[in-house]
């Protein structure tokens, strides 16, 4: 949770759950949000590909083939070190494997891990719905079975030390954000 004076928050949960909001949300507290997800658009733009659902799992898994499954945490830690020098307040949005995890709270022992939950059918509503990168239902299932299967994300969720329950509205989520987030700032 704090390093020294600095609060450093991993959060994580399945397409849909709603981690995009609960970090915007944090932001309200002072938080830098840093995205996982920024590793993979900054390497499709270093390699000039477009930014499409196949060529980002292309470049996910490449990279986790080069550097294992913490290979995310890996790329964005020397970020986050460097961001530190600036705020007091960091949320990694999107941490996927536990092995993830693992890394950072190696270098940060006291990360805290924040799982963001919503039912299925929510999820896969929101997915259907949502303007960037939208799933059909089948594809959102798909893609829950590869992050739980095959990115080790289970643990993750099942060992968050926090979870923000995401399934209602954006006044009851920002209460939900409120008491988890606003009982771990100083």
């Amino acid at each position: 949770m704090t390093v020294g004076k600095k609060i450093l928050l991993a959060l994580t949960g399945l397409a849909g759950s709603g981690k995009t909001e609960v970090a915007g949300i944090s932001k309200q507290y002072g938080f830098t949000v840093l995205r996982l997800g920024d590793v993979t658009e900054k390497i499709l733009v270093q390699k000039k590909l477009p930014l499409t659902p196949e060529n980002e799992e292309y470049v996910r898994e490449n990279l986790r083939k080069q550097k294992g499954m913490a290979a995310f945490a890996i790329e964005l830690v020397p970020h986050i070190e460097e961001t530190f020098k600036t705020t007091h307040a960091i949320l990694l949005e999107g941490v996927r494997s536990w092995e993830e995890y693992e890394y950072v709270k190696k270098i940060f022992p006291s990360v805290l891990l924040i799982g963001v939950w919503a039912p299925p059918q929510i999820r896969y509503q929101r997915l259907e719905k949502r303007a960037v990168r939208p799933f059909t239902i089948e594809e959102a299932k798909e893609r829950d079975v590869k992050e739980l299967e095959h990115l080790h994300m289970g643990p993750t969720l099942a060992l968050a030390d926090r979870f923000v329950i995401n399934d209602s509205t954006l006044d009851i989520l920002q209460q939900r954000v409120d008491e988890v987030i606003g009982k771990i700032m100083p």
